[in-house]
């Protein structure tokens, strides 16, 4: 989920997607702590995933949300609580340089 409003919660992020199964939801943050507006956010099924696709371009609050599919996991060199420490300006966020993803965190698909 990109384009998130900053002060959006957990609870903003489950009633955008109710009735949906979600697995989990986390935030992305700054070198600073501070939210990036973003959201990765898990489903249980291939079919709760599909159906949270038709909320592409819906709102929170004014803002437009933008929803990304990653198909395959992706590895994440960042501390979701307390940023990276990384310089992520030439960094284009959920891809490597083979255009791919990979996360070994969960099996569970996510956005």
């Amino acid at each position: 989920m990109v384009g998130l409003p900053f002060s959006a919660t957990e609870d903003d992020i489950k009633q955008f997607f109710h009735p949906l199964r979600m697995s989990a939801v986390e935030f992305l943050r700054n070198n600073k702590g501070l939210p990036r507006g973003i959201a990765v956010v898990g489903f249980y099924s291939e079919e709760d995933r599909s159906n949270a696709m038709l909320r592409n371009k819906n709102t929170i609050g004014t803002r437009y949300i933008n929803l990304h599919v990653r198909s395959e996991p992706r590895h994440y060199d960042f501390d979701f609580a307390k940023g990276s420490g990384r310089d992520h300006k030439n960094d284009s966020f959920g891809s490597n340089r083979s255009g791919g993803y990979r996360d070994s965190r969960s099996a569970h698909s996510r956005y």
